[in-house]
């Protein structure tokens, strides 16, 4: 059960906005959790996740 809240508190978070469905081709923080979830996976370090993903939003903020 926990895992399942953790993911409706994930997915709104990344794809709903002001009760709106966000468009995906505008979604920075949706494109900048696929390198966390990447670096979650592959090192299961919970420093390694929040650091990819706030550098990764960052250059993603500065980029776009």
């Amino acid at each position: 059960m926990p895992v399942s809240i953790m993911a409706a508190l994930v997915a709104q978070e990344l794809l709903v906005r002001d009760g709106k469905l966000v468009p995906l081709s505008s979604n920075l923080e949706l494109m900048a959790a696929v390198p966390a979830f990447l670096v979650a996976i592959t090192t299961r370090s919970l420093l390694g996740t929040v650091a990819a993903g706030i550098v990764s939003l960052m250059l993603l903020r500065l980029a776009l």
